[in-house]
Order: C-alpha cells, then structure tokens, then sequence
C-alpha cells in the first residue's frame, strides 16, 4: 500500500529535509508567503480564476494572511494593499520569488541537503502547506509523543546522511590524488 496516506512517513520524509532551525523558520515564513502569493495571482487572473476574490483573500479568509496576522507580519491593511493596489500582481510576484530564493538557500547554506522537490515535486508543493501546520501544531504541544519518535528518527537519518556524504568525500579524494600523480608524471615526460 501506498505511504502517501501514512502521516508518520511523510512527516519523516519531510523534516530530514527541514531539520535546522533556521531552516525551518525560512520555510514557516516562506511557504505561506509562496501560497498567499499564488492566491495574489489567481485573484488577479481575471475571469480565467475569480475565485478566490482579492477581497476574501485579504479579509484573513485564508490560512498564510492568518499566520500574517497572528505573527504580526503584516497588518490587515497591507493585505489590502498589496492584493488591490495598482502592483498587486508585480509585488507578489516579488515576494513569491524571494521566498523560493530563501528557500533554497536554506537548504544550501543551513541543511547542507537537497531540497526535498528534487526527490518528489508532489511532495514539496502540495504537502508543503500541511507540513507548516504539523509544524506550528509541534510548536504549541501538540502529539508531543509523535513529535519525540519523529526527531529520533530525524536524527538518525540526518547522521547516516551525513556519514554517506562523508564516505563519498573521503572515496573522492584518494581518486583526485591519484588524478593529481598522473597529472604531474605527465608534465615532468
């Protein structure tokens, strides 16, 4: 039977991609940005999308202007600003791009790993959104005995991760040694 429907597998799939706390924190603040924006575009789209409208997008009807709100990110009226005004489409289109850009360099410069799109596109852009409320549910309490099995598991992959990528350098360098010696045999004929 397919994972797909087995919540403790795809969290787990899901957070040995997101394990570094600044990562994480790119990714809580980034990918209800990317869905928000999404919503900016479809409600600006024209007869080819009129739902949802800008007006219940910007009224907090949906979960990222929530999180804006709750955070303190962004007030109601910038809402309404950036959703109405006369560079609605242009100014999501900026923020949607920011937060894939800081996406990414959470990955390269705090995970250290691949983003978990390039393994299974579905995954990164459908489950996404349900990942970040696992996420803040985890924060406030929530499951906690669910949350320590996860991190068991979290940990231990991360560490066998990291002892392949380790593996994999040292295997390289006797191979650029040897590329090294031939290199200057070459040059001393």
């Amino acid at each position: 039977m397919s994972k797909l429907f087995d919540i403790r597998h795809q969290l787990l799939q899901y957070a040995t991609h997101h394990n570094h706390p600044v990562n994480v924190a790119i990714h809580l603040t980034c990918i209800p940005l990317i869905l928000w924006t999404a919503l900016v575009f479809a409600a600006n789209t024209g007869p080819l999308l009129p739902y949802p409208s800008p007006e219940s997008v910007a009224s907090g009807a949906t979960f990222p202007v929530l999180v804006n709100k709750v955070f303190g990110f962004a007030t109601p009226n910038l809402a309404w600003l950036v959703m109405l005004g006369p560079h609605a489409t242009r100014t999501a289109g900026y923020i949607h791009a920011i937060a894939w850009v800081a996406q990414f360099i959470g990955h390269g410069v705090f995970e250290k790993r691949a983003p978990k799109l390039t393994e299974n596109l579905i995954q990164a852009l459908v489950l996404a959104p349900y990942f970040v409320v696992w996420e803040l549910l985890f924060m406030v309490g929530y499951r906690p005995q669910l949350k320590r099995e996860l991190d068991v598991l979290v940990d231990a992959d991360v560490k066998a991760f990291r002892a392949r990528k380790a593996a994999a350098k040292q295997e390289k360098q006797p191979a650029a040694a040897a590329v090294a010696a031939l290199v200057d045999e070459k040059k001393e004929q």
